[in-house]
């Protein structure tokens, strides 16, 4: 009986040991660091995947500098005759084409010119039929060559000012077409201001009954489709910034590559620098006038055996890790880290050539793996 007990407890002992041994294996398989996301839940995060691979690490040269309007593409709008101001058609900030009404403005000065064009439009037709008469009457001896050369020179007179006037009036702006269908019954002093560019309306100085001078810059507008990026350089950044080179331009979270096309020819006395231009596309709209930016210049490189985006390098747990995807997910693999340059890193061990990494957004499944809430397919 006494054996019996025994063999029972140690089959007893055996069986909670090998229940408890199995509750540890199956807490460690619960805790591994593994995220399971489809091809939609990847995209819904923003997640980009990439492999990894032997690449080229630059040596770089970093100035900084600011995001200026581009200074050929601006344009400051000052009236051509002074007025009063009936109407104001955009406002601040608004996207305008070329050829877009911006304002109406009454002038007195508009409308003198207008009637005096009138009345030498008229007075030129008079001249006209009188010269006519005269001509006949002189052809037929029947009056005097000085009556005739007189009103052939008051009929050049007149088509001298009326020359002058319509050159006046196209000068404010006024079309061939518009200028020749003047009438009276118009309200002549009405002077229409529109946009000679496509752009934005970045400053606005005039309001509805406002009288305004013809000197007054009362729209400034910009084309923002490009813009200038003003690197600031030091007297030993010049033997490393050249024309024509590329360089890498961050600014927030935006990166984009412009060439060097001006390169101040002085050192200011004040700043003790110099400037290198560089223009920019800003069709998407992600760059703004005034923003600090960061540039790289390559003045060398380095070969690496394998290299990764600099946004995948993440620290978990205290080491540095890249989040890589196989079978199971996507999990934090520890990496040694080598050089560096603004886009890239080069990986010492922890990583094999090929494996496929979290290029962009890495930070993401680090956040939901603290915090434990990235959905079914997380086991923490």
């Amino acid at each position: 009986m006494k054996k019996i007990i025994i063999i029972t407890l140690i089959l007893l002992a055996g069986l909670l040991f090998a229940e408890e041994h199995g509750h540890e294996e199956k807490g460690h398989d619960e805790h591994e660091e593994v995220v399971k996301l489809t091809d939609a839940e990847l995209k819904e995060f923003g997640i980009v995947l990439a492999s990894a691979n032997s690449g080229v690490i630059n040596i770089e040269k970093r100035v900084t500098g600011e995001i200026i309007f581009d200074q050929n593409k601006i344009t400051h709008i000052v009236p051509i005759v002074s007025g009063r101001v009936k109407k104001v058609y955009k406002n601040l900030g608004e996207d305008i084409k070329k050829g877009d009404k911006l304002a109406l403005i009454e002038s007195r000065e508009l409308a003198e010119l207008k009637s005096i064009y009138l009345a030498t439009k008229e007075r030129k037709i008079l001249m006209k039929t009188n010269f006519a008469r005269e001509k006949r009457l002189w052809e037929k001896k029947i009056s005097s060559q000085k009556a005739y050369l007189f009103a052939k020179n008051q009929l050049a007179e007149e088509e001298i000012k009326l020359i002058m006037l319509k050159n006046k009036l196209l000068a404010i702006g006024l079309s061939n077409y518009s200028i020749e269908n003047i009438k009276s019954t118009q309200s002549l002093g009405n002077y229409i201001i529109k946009a000679p560019i496509d752009g934005k309306i970045i400053k606005k100085h005039i309001t509805i009954g406002e009288y305004i001078k013809d000197e007054e810059a009362i729209f400034t507008i910009a084309d923002l489709s490009t813009l200038w990026v003003n690197l600031t350089l030091y007297q030993n950044d010049l033997e490393y910034i050249k024309l024509n080179q590329i360089i890498r331009i961050k600014g927030n979270k935006n990166i984009i590559e412009g060439k060097i096309d001006y390169l101040t020819p002085f050192i200011d006395e004040k700043t003790r620098t110099a400037t290198a231009r560089v223009i920019i596309d800003n069709k998407d709209g992600v760059w703004y006038p005034g923003m600090f930016i960061v540039g790289h210049v390559k003045v060398n490189s380095i070969e690496a055996g394998i290299i990764v985006d600099k946004r995948a390098i993440q620290t978990f747990e205290g080491n540095s890790v890249v989040f890589t995807k196989d079978e199971d997910g996507l999990e934090p693999t520890k990496v040694t880290l080598g050089k560096k340059d603004s886009m890239n890193i080069e990986i010492l061990s922890g990583l094999k050539k090929g494996v496929v990494y979290v290029k962009k957004n890495s930070f993401s499944i680090k956040a939901e793996l603290l915090k434990g809430s990235f959905g079914e397919g997380h086991h923490h």
